[in-house]
């Protein structure tokens, strides 16, 4: 499922009092179809199996990657068997409508199920996943996703359902780079190759969380991807000054809250302007979900905002005197 896809089912399912659940395939891949291709797949063994050098394997089930994989297999079956509607926009996301009333939605990643809706349409579905493959528990409420914790929680004015996803646990075992006293003299001097290495590592992390829950630290994290090709020792004091700021910042959530109809996109967008020491210039991006009587013209400053997506990225084009 892609990022927005799981940010809308939260609004929406908020919107029902749907309590979001979970439930992950053991060995999803294990348990697939076998694969039905012309040509073989052939694949590597892992080192653990100890094979003679030079030895592949043929596949005989599906593998994560390939456009036959489980879990693709998984949404196809229950889409066809329970009657589900796929989303054009997402694949991964299943929902049932009856009489133009929403019932029931679900969005796969990998082999994680997020889902809710009404009680006997849950009831469907976990008895008809059971059937068909070995899952795990169902987590209801609190649990964590694709390494989001989400927490179901009660707006204290309005008394409906918030859905709170942070990343707190993943910033704070997030380790900086350590940059010794003699390196730390030398800002200007370019990086050495385990530094280089440290330093895309905790870059890759930041873009991550940058992505998820963090937007604040989008533009700070694109610019240091930017510098992979020359970075140098200030750089690397330049991250770590972002992964102090964003755990500073725990405790500080996406809300997913109701939105209900009529409701319209919300787009905020900036970008920099070109500085004397650089000939390139940055943009940035925020599009929200929000429910408003309103559909033209300004927003009212009570209207509940849910973020859809963030990013950050170098201006294509620049045009400039």
């Amino acid at each position: 499922m892609g990022r927005a896809s799981l940010r809308v089912l939260s609004s929406k399912t908020a919107v029902r009092g749907w309590v979001p659940r979970t439930v992950d395939v053991c060995t999803a891949f294990i348990q697939g179809l076998p694969l039905n291709r012309i040509a073989p797949v052939y694949v590597q063994p892992p080192p653990q199996a100890r094979a003679v050098p030079g030895t592949a394997w043929r596949q005989r089930k599906c593998a994560y990657g390939l456009t036959e994989s489980s879990p693709a297999l998984i949404v196809l079956n229950l889409t066809i068997r329970l009657g589900y509607l796929r989303v054009e926009t997402d694949h991964a996301v299943l929902v049932l409508v009856l009489s133009g009333v929403p019932m029931f939605s679900a969005a796969v990643h990998v082999d994680d199920f997020k889902y809710g809706g009404v009680a006997k349409k849950v009831a469907r579905f976990e008895t008809a996943h059971r059937a068909a493959f070995d899952v795990g528990p169902v987590h209801v409420g609190n649990f964590t996703l694709m390494g989001l914790r989400i927490t179901c929680d009660t707006d204290e004015s309005s008394g409906k359902m918030v859905i709170v996803t942070d990343e707190d646990h993943y910033l704070m075992c997030t380790e900086e780079i350590d940059i010794t006293a003699e390196r730390a003299a030398s800002r200007s001097v370019s990086v050495s190759t385990s530094e280089l290495t440290s330093y895309v590592r905790a870059v890759g992390a930041l873009l991550w969380a940058s992505g998820q829950t963090q937007p604040l630290m989008a533009c700070h994290s694109t610019l240091r991807a930017r510098r992979f090709h020359k970075a140098v020792v200030n750089d690397l004091h330049a991250v770590n000054r972002v992964f102090r700021a964003a755990q500073a910042s725990r405790g500080i959530s996406l809300l997913s809250t109701a939105v209900v109809m009529p409701h319209r996109i919300v787009l905020f967008s900036d970008g920099s302007s070109i500085a004397a020491s650089s000939a390139s210039a940055q943009t940035g991006y925020l599009l929200f979900l929000a429910s408003d009587v309103l559909m033209r013209g300004s927003l009212s400053p009570e209207t509940p905002l849910v973020l859809l997506a963030c990013g950050s990225h170098k201006q294509r084009r620049v045009t400039h005197v």
